[in-house]
This record gives structure tokens, sequence and C-alpha cells, in this order.
């Protein structure tokens, strides 16, 4: 029987002031989701830089894991304070243990690799056709658009 993973998780800023409760099935690529803002320029995760994970449960079962979202978001900041203090009593921000971080945006992380691949290419003396703009002494800066300001 296949296994799944569904985790329901809390949220804070650097300064540990501000919670946030959410559920899904893919909590690296939500923390990364979080981090770049992506799809929720305007969320609450975005407007108070909640990205730092300090709490987190596995459920096997999509309906267990909503209900227990549910339930957490209607407690109190006390409640929800001591059910983090219970695994986490330090805070420690847990995104290490899930993925790398801090993030690196894949649109960055792919130009960094074709520029590294015109390096390696450029190196072996292979002929490579490069416009002037991209020569190894001034290679192109990615657009400003890629990179993410925290």
């Amino acid at each position: 029987m296949r296994q799944y993973n569904f985790y329901v998780y809390i949220l804070t800023n650097y300064s540990k002031k501000v919670l946030y409760t959410g559920v899904t099935n893919d909590l690296d690529r939500r923390l990364y989701e979080h981090y770049f803002g992506i799809d929720q320029k305007d969320s609450f995760t975005s407007k108070y830089k909640c990205h730092y994970l300090v709490w987190y449960e596995r459920h096997q079962y999509i309906n267990h894991a909503i209900e227990r979202e549910k339930e957490i978001k209607g407690w109190t900041r006390a409640k929800k304070i001591a059910l983090i203090e219970e695994e986490n009593p330090d805070w420690f921000f847990l995104n290490k243990d899930i993925m790398e971080w801090p993030p690196v945006r894949v649109e960055q992380a792919l130009y960094y690799l074709l520029i590294g691949c015109l390096s390696v290419l450029e190196d072996s003396s292979l002929s490579l056709r490069m416009t002037k703009r991209a020569t190894s002494n001034q290679l192109p800066q990615p657009p400003d658009a890629i990179f993410y300001q925290t």
C-alpha cells in the first residue's frame, strides 16, 4: 500500500513574533514557495516574512491533516506556543532539517549553471560562438527579476 505524506506546519518570522499555520503534501516545496513569495505576493507569509519552520507533523491522510490545521488555527497563541515548545523548546528554525537553507531560486541556479558550462567550454578550448557581451571577461548579469532580496 502506498504511503502518503501530508504535513501540518507552523512558520514564524525571524523575530518569532508572528505565527502561521499551514498544510501541504510537499514541505520543502512549500517552504521554498513561502520564502520566495511564489504566487502569493500579498499573502500573510510574504507580508510578515514568515518562512522559518518551527514545528511540523506528518499525516498519512489529507483529511486528517486539514482537520488538524483547522484545529490549530482555532487555538490561542499561547496554546500554539505550548505545542511548538513540546517538540522544539528552543524554537530552532527547522528549515535545514527539511531542505537546503536558505534556498536558491531555481532561475538563479540555472543561470549560474549555464555560465559555468560556458566557462568550461571556453577552458577546454572548444569553439563556441559568443557575442561580444558574453565573453569570459564580461559575463552578462542575470536579470534583476530572477533575484529575490530577503
